[in-house]
């Protein structure tokens, strides 16, 4: 038998390691090779144009990745920006706010490109050299910003009712929103905007609706049986920033408020019991005045709700039932004012 000193076993295994290595650098290099040039190398940006480059098992995949790419580009960017309005606590940036710029970003309507370059390697690759042109970009979102701004002009308008305006101007946040990403998108294309008074004046809608929210309460009455309805009627205003109160009989509302609505819930309730499963249906009826007594809505809801334990589980039941369906119904629509 035949030993095999030591230093034969390391000379054999670092030969063993060489050949490998080379075999995966050759592999590489064939792979490298096999990619174009111009992927390679990708072209710089001009001053008219931004070049972004895709690929995927056909001409279609590739040119959707270098869309999604290009939008990539633009969601960094605008990440990396130190101004987001609505985001600013004290010198720190949102970052929930941040993200959802980004995202918003992501999913932009690209339009006004071209594939200025394609090249199949085999079956499975192929690569696209997407070109944009940015001052034509820039006029088409220049356009759409100049359309939402007017719609979110539209919503910030004064009427005679606080509730109304905060209302709708808490459903024209999300159009700030956006307006913010298509102006911060078109600071990077160098596009000429005047984004210091564009981004004041998203300033100062947002300081506007933070006084109209000022103005505004909602009085929920409602008895022990409707409590849970209540409790999550007020835990969804309070996530809209809207101050709510609840009250077992009629109240009279705070004097520093100059709008309120009263939500007046009342529900009746059928048990029953069939083969051993407790059956309880709940009548919830929901009732949305004015200050002024105005009747703004009027929602019934009725649910059934069953347990093999007891009446009050199947009560929760229906009661959740209740619930889940105002929660889909929106709040705008159960003040009336959608």
């Amino acid at each position: 038998m035949r030993v095999i000193k030591s230093e034969d076993a390391a000379s054999q295994a670092g030969s063993v390691f060489f050949l490998t290595t080379v075999f995966f650098l050759a592999a590489c290099t064939v792979l490298y090779a096999s990619i174009p040039q111009w992927v390679q190398n990708p072209r710089s940006d001009s001053e008219r144009h931004m070049y972004v480059i895709g690929s995927g098992q056909n001409r279609e995949q590739a040119r959707s990745n270098a869309l999604s790419n290009l939008a990539g580009r633009f969601s960094t960017e605008v990440g990396s920006q130190e101004e987001l309005v609505f985001s600013e606590v004290g010198d720190q940036v949102g970052t929930e706010y941040r993200q959802q710029i980004e995202a918003r970003v992501r999913d932009l309507e690209l339009d006004n490109y071209e594939i200025n370059r394609s090249e199949s390697m085999d079956e499975d690759n192929y690569y696209v050299e997407v070109r944009l042109d940015k001052p034509a970009y820039s006029e088409s979102v220049i356009d759409r910003l100049d359309r939402l701004e007017k719609e979110i002009e539209d919503d910030f308008k004064i009427t005679p009712s606080p509730l109304v305006d905060f209302y709708r101007m808490n459903a024209s946040l999300s159009k700030i929103e956006q307006a913010e990403v298509y102006l911060q998108v078109l600071r990077i294309l160098g596009a000429d905007i005047n984004y210091d008074e564009r981004r004041d004046k998203y300033r100062d809608l947002k300081a506007n609706y933070d006084k109209v929210r000022g103005k505004v309460q909602v009085v929920i009455i409602r008895d022990d049986e409707t409590a849970p309805v209540a409790n999550h009627i007020e835990e969804e205003l309070a996530s809209e920033a809207v101050d709510s109160v609840q009250f077992d009989g009629e109240p009279e509302p705070a004097e520093q408020y100059e709008d309120w609505a009263r939500i007046i819930i009342t529900a009746t309730t059928d048990e029953d019991e069939f083969f051993g499963s407790k059956e309880v249906t709940v009548n919830v009826r929901l009732e949305v005045r004015s200050r002024h007594g105005r009747l703004l809505s009027s929602q019934t809801y009725e649910k059934r709700g069953s347990s093999m334990t007891d009446f009050d589980d199947a009560r929760g039941i229906a009661f959740n039932d209740v619930i889940a369906e105002i929660e889909q119904q929106g709040f705008e629509k159960l003040l009336g004012i959608d």
